[in-house]
């Protein structure tokens, strides 16, 4: 079954792969042994919590008709499938974050967060062939932006670990 994402089902998406992220990064929090690393990952998991609300405010913005949507789906499926998407294919929610990082070094703990970082990048690249209004790019691309900052901000820490 192929879907066409109306922009409000995106950002959906994106503020619960936000939520998934906020909650790593506290459970990371928690599990590191060095001040500064644990005081970036707070920042880390409070800048989810801002990019949460940024896109809870663009859906808020959002005209009628880009918040209806644009496939048949008198199942649900379009739902189920956003969150089987959300939660399997960036910051892997199908473990509790703290299962994730326990016993990972901080070296480990930052590693996996880039790599997170990374995918859910792709993952909405990949959501911009799947977007029915083209003209939504500019609202995906903050998307984009939002997730560029956190990597460089971890490949900084990872740098400073050297």
């Amino acid at each position: 079954m192929a879907f066409c994402f109306n922009v409000d089902e995106m950002l959906k998406m994106a503020e619960k792969i936000e939520r998934n992220g906020a909650a790593f990064y506290r459970a990371a929090a928690e599990q590191a042994t060095d001040d500064a690393i644990r005081g970036r990952l707070v920042e880390l998991a409070e800048m989810e919590d801002g990019h949460v609300a940024l896109f809870a405010k663009m859906r808020g913005e959002l005209s009628a008709e880009e918040t209806a949507s644009k496939t048949y789906d008198p199942e649900s499926e379009v739902g189920q499938y956003l969150d089987a998407m959300a939660d399997a294919g960036v910051f892997h929610q199908d473990a509790e974050p703290a299962a994730l990082v326990a016993g990972k070094s901080t070296r480990q703990i930052l590693e996996m967060a880039l790599g997170f970082e990374k995918d859910s990048i792709l993952f909405y690249l990949g959501l911009q062939s799947s977007l029915c209004n083209v003209a939504n790019k500019e609202r995906l691309d903050a998307v984009l932006k939002e997730e560029m900052s956190h990597v460089a901000l971890i490949r900084g820490q990872l740098e400073g670990l050297k």
